[in-house]
């Protein structure tokens, strides 16, 4: 075991620090001398693989405090920091986190205020086929992160122009069954998609200002020998009620328009030629 005592500052404040190292763990406890008195207000500990959690409680000029932590899962791993605020009695009054690389603000009631990213540390898209629109930005350069879980399960987070989220998309594939479930900013569902080889099919949504809606998807189905049996595409345009107002739907190269309440307008078929020599 080793003991020493040092300064440091943390949030621009001059703090004594007393370090005490046992086996492969180090705690720093921090200690503010600013009122003549030493009182303890925090500690960082870490091990030897690198993980370190930090958390500092500072009281303010005008009486407030301000909280601040940061962890570090490993050495190498992205750090995590949250800023929290509170009045002279302890009542929180907002803050920020900043989880991989994503500012979250954070209102008094906990309730999420904003989330944004700089979107030059961000990937940019440049296919959204596949994609749900209730996901991603309808304008605008659309960008992503992806968070990989391993054996190909992934969350990836979309964002706009101005690193504003716009969804989520969370993948799987397990060399057999493969698919993807989307979100929008507020986690609520906008789509899905499947496939397993022989069947394939996408069901998308997306939402406007006034509640109106669309769905659109695909199905295909194959045999073993990879023929495809049965196809079917459709776009359905709603209203804030649930009421249909329009739409399109393609089944095996017949295609029916549909009006309001589902009353059909229309019907055509892909007629393919054949010639023979």
């Amino acid at each position: 075991m080793s003991i020493g005592t040092n300064n440091t500052l943390v949030s621009g404040v001059k703090l004594t620090t007393y370090t005490i190292t046992e086996g492969d763990k180090t705690t720093i406890t921090y200690y503010d001398t600013r009122s003549g008195i030493s009182e303890e207000v925090g500690q960082t500990v870490t091990n030897a693989g690198g993980e370190a959690l930090t958390s500092v409680l500072l009281k303010q000029s005008d009486g407030s405090f301000v909280e601040t932590e940061t962890y570090v899962e490993k050495t190498g791993a992205a750090e995590e920091k949250r800023t929290y605020n509170y009045d002279y009695n302890m009542k929180f009054t907002g803050g920020t986190e900043v989880l991989d690389g994503i500012t979250y603000t954070v209102n008094s009631d906990f309730s999420l205020a904003s989330a944004a990213a700089d979107v030059s540390g961000l990937t940019k898209v440049t296919d959204t086929s596949g994609i749900a629109a209730g996901a991603i930005a309808s304008s605008g350069d659309i960008y992503k992160q992806e968070n990989d879980y391993g054996n190909n399960d992934k969350e990836i987070t979309y964002f706009d122009k101005d690193g504003a989220i716009t969804g989520y998309e969370y993948s799987y594939d397990d060399g057999t069954f493969s698919g993807s479930s989307f979100e929008n900013a507020d986690r609520e569902y906008v789509g899905d998609k499947f496939s397993d080889g022989l069947f394939t099919f996408t069901n998308f949504y997306s939402t406007n200002s006034d509640g109106s809606y669309a769905e659109s998807g695909s199905y295909e189905e194959k045999d073993s020998n990879g023929t495809v049996l049965t196809t079917r595409s459709y776009t359905f345009n709603y209203d804030s009620s649930g009421d249909l107002k329009s739409g399109e739907e393609t089944v095996d190269g017949e295609t029916t328009t549909y009006g309001a309440n589902w009353e059909i307008q229309g019907k055509k078929i892909r007629y393919v030629e054949s010639y023979h020599c």
